[in-house]
């Protein structure tokens, strides 16, 4: 079964999501590959983003590259007013 796991940071103001099935995380490619043919996933996936505790946010992944494929998948939600930034080895940097 898919779940997504939650980690809040900034005190709550950015959500960091990753995506698991039977307790191992998702790869990228499969992220993409159920984005494209399992409406269930696409579903599931836009439901975070409307539960999302924000009046305003921002979506974010990653940089993706064909090297990437298949590390595990995340994704953070955000405040509108919080900066993320997520430099080129996948690293993310928060501004205060």
């Amino acid at each position: 079964m898919m779940k997504a796991q939650s980690k809040g940071l900034q005190d709550g103001r950015i959500h960091h999501y990753t995506f698991l099935d039977r307790e191992r995380p998702l790869p990228t490619h499969q992220i993409l590959q159920n984005w494209q043919s399992d409406e269930t996933f696409r579903t599931f996936f836009i439901q975070l983003q409307v539960d999302a505790s924000f009046d305003a946010y921002f979506w974010e992944t990653p940089p993706l590259t064909t090297n990437r494929l298949e590390r595990p998948f995340s994704t953070f939600i955000g405040r509108r007013d919080t900066r993320l930034f997520i430099l080129k080895k996948g690293e993310v940097c928060l501004e205060k």
